[in-house]
């Protein structure tokens, strides 16, 4: 039995923005959303500690990264974070994942 190339194609992370109800901004890799809104993890996680109003809010964040003017907090890479009370999964552009991970 043939596989087909999407079962031997190697899973690639989506790069995403996580907000929380606890006014929470992460970026990370999407490990798991199986028990989302309640939790998801995330591996290389980043938290937005602050943006500054040129990026537009927390979808500028998902759409063109943080600027030098945004207070972003070092990446954990240690393992996979759990983010609790998850309010929006936002896809990363890829000009914006850069940023994230510069």
């Amino acid at each position: 039995m043939k596989k087909s190339k999407k079962a031997t194609k190697k899973m690639e992370k989506r790069p995403v923005l996580v907000t929380t109800s606890h006014r929470g901004v992460f970026f990370g890799y999407l490990e798991d959303e199986k028990k989302a809104p309640k939790e998801v993890k995330l591996s290389s996680l980043r938290n937005c500690i602050r943006w500054h109003q040129e990026i537009e809010g927390f979808v500028g964040l998902s759409t063109y990264g943080p600027s030098e003017k945004c207070k972003i907090g070092a990446i954990n890479t240690v393992g996979v974070s759990t983010v609790y009370d998850v309010t929006l999964i936002a896809p990363v552009s890829k000009e914006a994942e850069k940023k994230w991970t510069e």
